[in-house]
């Protein structure tokens, strides 16, 4: 079944949207990352994107992916582009894959690059609280044409596997936001290096009901919510043909354990070891 195709707007700009290193194809999706207390999964061909970021053995980050469109088309989530390349590497060798880069291919050679690098907290080192970062590097390059480009993130944090205890904000400017947990034992960071040209906190799942509708997606500017948060961020391009834009996310969860979370990563680790048992086959 083919992907869906979703209208997709943003205020006062024409919304349009379309990053590698050196490893190995990705051969099975999804892809997991891991290194240290975090690992998560990315489906390149799946609406879900990023699913399951998870650090010392709880989820934090249920889902994070992007919607993107060209002018004069309707919008339409990244997977439906189609997949051009899928690599993972290794760079610190201690054989689990940390990095992954995707190429996607729009019309008139159009390309859109993620390169995800993913890092946690060593497991087992002495401390009173873990972390984990992933940083997201965009590539953005014009084909034959001119390019108008439009890019939207969804991304929904679910502290410590709950929903309805988070609180997210937009602060001190709307390319940074954070969502904390009502029991101040964890939060979720992100900074853009590129301002957005619209961003919204809303309650899931009214921003992604608007991104799966049929009509145009324009965010509130929003910069508050509390109880099952999400987050969305977007920004605009223009390229001339052959021209290039990149730019970076930089995202942290960092959690202080409770009496019992020991546990809780055994747990997270037994089921991180069966899924690459799965992954293998």
């Amino acid at each position: 079944m083919p992907a869906p195709v979703h209208r997709l707007a943003l205020p006062a700009v024409v919304l349009a949207a379309l990053v590698a290193v050196s490893g190995r194809p990705a051969t099975a999706a999804p892809i997991l990352l891991e290194d240290g207390v975090a690992f998560l999964e990315v489906d390149p061909e799946s609406q879900d994107g990023l699913t399951g970021w998870t650090v010392n053995g709880v989820p934090q980050l249920r889902t994070q992916w992007f919607w993107v469109g060209t002018a004069g088309q309707t919008g339409q989530s990244l997977d439906a582009l189609g997949v051009r390349s899928a690599v993972v590497g290794d760079a610190n060798g201690d054989g689990h894959d940390e990095s992954l880069t995707l190429e996607y291919l729009a019309a008139e050679g159009h390309r859109i690059g993620l390169h995800y690098a993913l890092s946690g907290t060593p497991i087992g080192l002495p401390g009173t609280d873990v972390t984990s970062s992933l940083t997201i590097t965009f590539t953005i390059t014009a084909g034959a044409e001119p390019l108008a480009l439009g890019l939207l993130e969804y991304t929904d944090v679910d502290l410590f596997n709950t929903y309805a205890d988070d609180e997210a904000f937009f602060f001190p400017t709307p390319f940074e936001a954070m969502v904390t947990d009502a029991s101040q034992l964890g939060y979720y960071t992100s900074e853009w290096s590129r301002e957005t040209v619209a961003h919204e906190a809303a309650l899931y799942d009214s921003t992604l009901a608007n991104l799966l509708g049929p009509g145009p997606v324009v965010l509130s500017g929003a910069s508050h919510a509390a109880g099952d948060v999400t987050l969305a961020t977007a920004w605009s391009f223009f390229l001339e043909p052959g021209e290039s834009v990149s730019f970076e996310q930089f995202q942290s969860i960092r959690v202080v354990p409770e009496p019992g979370v020991a546990a809780l990563v055994s747990l997270g680790l037994v089921a991180l070891a069966s899924r690459r048992r799965e992954t293998q086959r």
